[in-house]
């Protein structure tokens, strides 16, 4: 009988050894919060792009689209993604003077702006063959899938200027 205690001992033993090794033991006093100790994990963020694209992705569901309706929200879509694309390119700092550089970025912003006049169209468009309770969703979703435009969009080294 002694024997059999000692043995189960020994079994109890290493189990609590291999538990905490793999994390077994829940952290503070075993309430399945981690030890003070543990660093967290941190936050995960996602880019303005990817909040774009999600956006997309929740007003396409929330309208609820008939199958006659879809080419108009592709449209819609592929203009949007197609902004979103050219935004992430960022823009090339242009060589020259300041007036050079400053004529660069309004022209950076014009095609911006005519993506998003082409945007409004095709937005008009899906609005336009949606029924009333779509555009109740529309209303309310539609705006927050386009990205948000200034001038100082993120520059680009010219590749030509780099030194290797």
């Amino acid at each position: 009988m002694r024997h059999l205690a000692i043995a189960l001992l020994l079994v109890i033993g290493a189990c609590g050894d291999a538990a905490a090794q793999y994390g077994g033991r829940r952290g503070a006093q075993g309430q399945g919060r981690p030890p003070e100790s543990t660093p967290r994990d941190e936050v995960t963020t996602i880019s303005a792009n990817d909040q774009a694209r999600f956006q997309l992705s929740n007003a396409r569901l929330a309208l609820k689209l008939t199958p006659e309706q879809a080419p108009a929200w592709q449209v819609y879509e592929n203009k949007v993604v197609d902004l979103l694309d050219d935004l992430a390119r960022g823009i090339n700092v242009p060589q020259g003077s300041a007036l050079k550089q400053i004529d660069a970025r309004i022209d950076v912003v014009r095609n911006r702006l005519t993506a998003l006049e082409d945007i409004a169209d095709a937005a008009a468009k899906l609005y336009g063959v949606l029924t009333d309770e779509q555009k109740g969703a529309a209303d309310r979703m539609l705006a927050a899938t386009l990205p948000t435009l200034y001038s100082g969009a993120p520059l680009r080294p010219d590749p030509s200027r780099t030194r290797r």
